[in-house]
């Protein structure tokens, strides 16, 4: 890590985070990749897990292919012995709810008759609201199972073989690939929530990346999921919130060759970009706002969604505004290119169909201009890189 900062006011509800590594030599990326992260679990939730599973942290434990685990045969640590902490810290997701198959594997350990009912009850394939109710909205994990039911007579490697595994998390890359030669940066939101029960709740990676200090070291690599925008094109960007991660590396690549054309053709025209971005408040959360004026050929409409008392206004809204319309209409007739980064629930379907009413708008057949749209999309020139919460 070589920089951190927080990047939304601290009176914002949201931490978001703009941070920086080092970029090795031969670390190649195109604008769109996305760098996947290992995060360790917190020493907090290691000691605990040592102490609920009556482990000692220099423990030797061997986990097999035999023990109930069909799709994990890739693992490294697998049929090798590793200490308690280390499975415990790297190959573990301690934050995770517990599985059914968990509770349904304690409910056959189980030495009270009670607690053996209720687990039963639990992991039944007929009450599965109730397992909802317990472990995911309460994002219950499989040692917190065990300390709500402790007469259970479990074999170590039985918790290890429904205890989920740790996974990767992936988050776009905010950098651009030329124009920042040093440096990969990321945009970290910092996952909390409150459950039902008041139970405070943070996401393992973001708040640990959130959590880094200029110096530490963190295990990354690259995912290939390229844009492939051309640099002449005009471009359409759209990216609420986070999702303007990977559109602020579009938008430094373009100003950087935007300004290399420049100097090469005499002050040859820019390749223009459309930013609609869309935050709660400007003062608050405007991700980068500071950068955008700096840009070359950049145009940036914004949507803030709370500024307005009783009125709030998206993305989606801004679009079919009048100046707004008729550069996107523009865009289209050039045959550029549009990306769309954010919340995959409803903004997604929102954005496409204020896309085909602009085309209405400019005198398109409705049902010519949804085949136009689904054709950028068949051949990339329309692309949704969107993400569930």
């Amino acid at each position: 890590v070589t920089h951190t900062s927080r990047i939304t006011d601290v009176t914002h509800f949201q931490e978001v985070r703009h941070i920086e590594f080092g970029r090795p030599e031969k670390f190649d990326f195109d604008c769109g990749d996305v760098l996947g992260v290992l995060s360790p679990n917190t020493d907090e939730a290691v000691e605990n897990a040592l102490r609920v599973l009556g482990l000692g942290a220099e423990d030797s434990i061997t986990v097999n292919l035999s023990h109930d685990l069909p799709h994990q045969q890739s693992r490294s640590f697998l049929n090798f012995p590793r200490t308690a902490a280390s499975l415990l810290r790297y190959h573990y997701d301690l934050a995770a709810p517990a599985p059914q198959s968990f509770l349904r594997q304690l409910a056959r350990a189980a030495t009270d008759p009670d607690e053996r009912e209720r687990l039963a009850e639990l992991s039944a394939p007929t009450r599965l609201v109730e397992y909802i109710n317990y472990c995911y909205r309460e994002r219950r994990t499989c040692i917190e199972v065990l300390e709500d039911f402790s007469n259970i007579s479990l074999p170590v490697v039985s918790f290890f073989s429904h205890c989920k595994l740790m996974a990767c998390r992936y988050f776009s890359i905010s950098s651009a690939p030329t124009a920042d030669k040093d440096i990969l940066s990321l945009t970290v939101a910092k996952f909390e929530v409150t459950t039902p029960y008041g139970r405070e709740r943070a996401g393992l990676c973001s708040s640990y990346l959130c959590t880094r200090e200029v110096g530490d070291i963190v295990h990354v690599f690259i995912d290939k999921r390229p844009f492939h925008i051309p640099h002449n094109k005009p471009c359409l960007l759209i990216g609420p919130g986070t999702g303007v991660a990977p559109l602020r590396s579009v938008i430094r690549e373009r100003t950087y060759f935007n300004k290399k054309n420049a100097e090469e053709n005499n002050g040859a025209a820019d390749a223009q970009t459309l930013l609609l971005f869309g935050c709660r408040n400007e003062a608050k959360d405007y991700l980068y706002g500071s950068e955008y004026p700096k840009e070359i050929g950049l145009t940036v409409v914004t949507a803030f969604s709370r500024d307005i008392p009783n009125t709030k206004v998206y993305v989606q809204h801004k679009m079919t505004e009048t100046s707004p319309a008729s550069k996107i209409f523009n865009i289209l007739k050039a045959e550029g290119h549009i990306i769309v980064c954010g919340n995959a629930k409803h903004m997604p379907n929102s954005v496409f169909k204020a896309l085909s009413a602009i085309m209405v708008a400019g005198k398109v057949d409705e049902e010519d201009a949804e085949d136009y749209l689904n054709a950028m999309k068949a051949d990339k020139s329309l692309m949704f890189d969107t993400w569930s919460v």
